[in-house]
């Protein structure tokens, strides 16, 4: 019975070629899904950078509270001994490293409260009173983007009586 099947077949290549079922994906089912993975990458590529650069923008911002933290430690020490032995007005600290982040520092030490703008920028320094308390204004700035404010603290530091 199968030697009459195939020989039908082989005598007559029209009947035998029957209808098949397609198999796999077409060219253009393929180009259609490989552009939808190109717009959703590119959708997310965006979105990877845009992490990227918060991220970037973390690590400076941490840095520079890390340094501004040491410079009010060293500071607090500074005034601990002597609240006189402290410069007032405004010092500049340049080239400091915290993190791999290359930053500057304003600090302002003021007799009595420095006024501030909108910026956070010191526009006055009132250094004339004498008085025991120290207003201290320490500006963090990143070298690396022109001197860009990163950071700003304010704090008072007063000599403890005894």
């Amino acid at each position: 019975m199968m030697n009459n099947y195939l020989i039908k077949k082989l005598k007559n290549p029209v009947l035998s070629q029957q209808k098949t079922l397609e198999e796999g994906f077409s060219f253009l089912e393929c180009i259609a899904a490989i552009l939808i993975l190109s717009i959703a990458f590119a959708f997310n590529m965006q979105f990877l950078v845009f992490l990227k650069i918060e991220n970037l923008k973390q690590e400076i911002q941490t840095g520079a509270v890390s340094l501004s933290k040491e410079i009010l430690d060293d500071l607090r020490y500074r005034l601990g001994n002597n609240v006189g032995g402290i410069t007032s007005g405004k010092t500049q600290i340049l080239n400091k490293n915290m993190f791999g982040y290359d930053y500057n520092a304003d600090i302002y030490v003021c007799h009595t409260e420095p006024t501030l703008n909108a910026q956070n920028t010191v526009t006055a320094c009132p250094t004339a009173t004498a008085s025991n308390v120290r207003y201290i204004v320490v500006q963090i700035l990143d070298k690396n983007r022109n001197n860009e404010k990163v950071y700003t603290v304010q704090t008072i530091f007063t000599a403890l009586q005894q």
